[in-house]
C-alpha cells in the first residue's frame, strides 16, 4: 500500500517499452517498429489517470507522486523519440498519424514541439487526400487529437472519406459492422489492396472504429 509498482519490462531509465501488437492493422507493414514508443505513450496515459483517480479520492500525496513519475517519464519520452525533421516522435513518415496523435494526447512536448507535431499530423493527412494510415492505436487517437488541437475540419474530412482506406470504404463494400482490417480480407491479400499485419481479419471487431464512435459522440454531438 502506498507504493508505485513499476512493470518489469522497462528501459534503464524507467520508461515502459513492452508490447504485443503495436498499432494493429496499420497500413504500414513496418508499424511494429514504433510499438515500443506506443507502449510508452500508453504508460504516460495510465499515469495521468492515476493522478486523476488519486486526486478524486483525496489522496494528495499519491497524486503528487504519480504526477512526478509522469513528468519524468514524459520528458524522457520527448527527448528519446523527438524527430525535428519529421516534426514528430517517430522516424517513419508512415507512422506520423498514430505516433503524433497519441503522443499529443498524452501531453508530451513543449508548446513549440506540440505545435509542430499537430502541423505535421495535419499536413500528413492532407497530403494523402484525407486518407488514414493508422491501425488500432491511431484509430482511438487521431480524430480526437485533431479536434482537441483545433483541426476539427481535418478530422471531419478524414471521418467522411469514402475511398480506400476509410470507414466509408467499408460501407461501400457492404459492411454492416466494424472490420478488423481496412482491407477486410480474410486471408492473404489479393489484387491492389495492401498487405497488412496478420493474415486473418474478422468482420466484427471494435479496434478500428471504436475511436470514430467516441469522436462522434464527444466532438460532433458534444456529449
Amino acid at each position: 500500500e502506498g507504493q508505485i509498482r513499476v512493470a518489469e519490462n522497462v528501459t534503464t531509465d524507467g520508461l515502459v517499452n513492452f508490447w504485443n501488437f503495436g498499432d494493429w492493422k496499420a497500413l504500414d507493414t513496418e508499424a511494429l517498429e514504433s510499438a515500443g514508443q506506443l507502449a510508452a505513450a500508453n504508460w504516460l496515459l495510465a499515469l495521468q489517470q492515476m493522478v486523476s483517480v488519486a486526486t478524486t479520492l483525496g489522496r494528495k500525496s499519491d497524486a503528487l507522486r504519480y504526477s512526478a513519475v509522469y513528468n519524468e517519464s514524459a520528458a524522457i519520452f520527448d527527448t528519446r523519440y523527438w524527430n525535428e525533421t519529421l516534426g514528430g516522435w517517430t522516424h517513419d513518415q508512415n507512422q506520423i498519424q498514430t505516433v503524433n496523435a497519441i503522443s499529443l494526447g498524452a501531453g508530451v512536448g513543449s508548446k513549440t514541439r506540440r505545435l509542430k507535431a499537430i502541423e505535421a499530423l495535419d499536413a500528413d493527412i492532407v497530403s494523402r487526400n484525407y486518407h488514414l494510415t493508422f491501425g488500432s492505436v491511431g484509430a482511438k487517437w487521431v480524430l480526437r487529437t485533431l479536434s482537441e488541437e483545433g483541426r476539427h475540419d481535418t478530422a471531419l474530412q478524414l471521418a467522411m472519406q469514402a475511398s480506400f482506406p476509410s470507414w466509408g470504404w467499408w460501407i461501400s463494400q457492404g459492411a454492416t459492422s466494424c472490420w478488423e482490417s481496412w482491407t477486410g480480407i480474410n486471408g492473404p491479400n489479393e489484387g491492389e489492396l495492401p498487405q497488412q499485419q496478420g493474415g486473418q481479419a474478422t468482420h466484427n471487431h471494435i479496434f478500428l472504429c471504436g475511436g470514430v464512435g467516441e469522436w462522434q459522440y464527444e466532438y460532433l454531438a458534444g456529449i
